[in-house]
């Protein structure tokens, strides 16, 4: 396991408030109900971060001489087989799923998910999983920005706070400095 200075596991810990906050809008004056109906899929998230930090350790440390595809398909393999009750429950009954989503889903899984994992598990062998698994809290920042962007989307307060709160969690769980911002070449 990797051994984080102060300033790194204050910075995960900002980082990681800071994704609850763009999560929850209710948490700036939203209803109470709001907030209770959001705390399940919160918790997933959560628990993404937590899965993401274990994985990364696991391949740092036991998985060195494995390829970074074969490490992708045993974790979605995995992921799938821990999802698969909740999308069980969660699907409501008698209805089908149209081909478009089926598209929809395989694009999200291969693209999205399965060709970033593979890029991911490179640069936790190369660069280390602390520095690797840190891009992956300004992930929501380009959601935001390009559906902002691309689709219109409005930025609210959560949005902005929230996104300031993990470039600072993620400026600090890096060890950054200011100095390296204003180095010359």
């Amino acid at each position: 396991m990797i051994q984080l200075s102060k300033k790194q596991t204050l910075g995960l810990l900002i980082g990681i408030v800071g994704v609850v906050i763009l999560m929850s809008e209710s948490l700036f004056g939203g209803a109470v109900s709001e907030l209770s109906s959001s705390l399940l899929p919160m918790g997933y998230a959560l628990l993404g971060c937590v899965g993401y930090a274990v994985g990364a350790n696991v391949t740092k440390n036991y998985l060195q001489d494995t390829s970074p595809v074969a490490i992708t398909i045993g974790a979605m393999l995995i992921a799938s087989v821990v999802m698969l009750p909740v999308a069980i429950y969660e699907f409501p009954y008698g209805q089908s799923i149209s081909l478009k989503a089926w598209v929809s889903v395989v694009c999200i899984g291969v693209f999205s998910t399965a060709i970033a994992f593979i890029f991911i598990n490179e640069l936790i062998k190369s660069i280390g999983p602390m520095r690797a698994t840190s891009i992956t809290l300004v992930i929501p920042i380009f959601a935001i920005i390009f559906g902002y962007i691309l689709l219109g989307e409005a930025l609210d307060t959560a949005a902005i706070i929230g996104s300031a709160v993990i470039l600072v969690g993620t400026y600090l769980s890096l060890n950054l400095s200011l100095k390296s911002f204003t180095k010359s070449s």
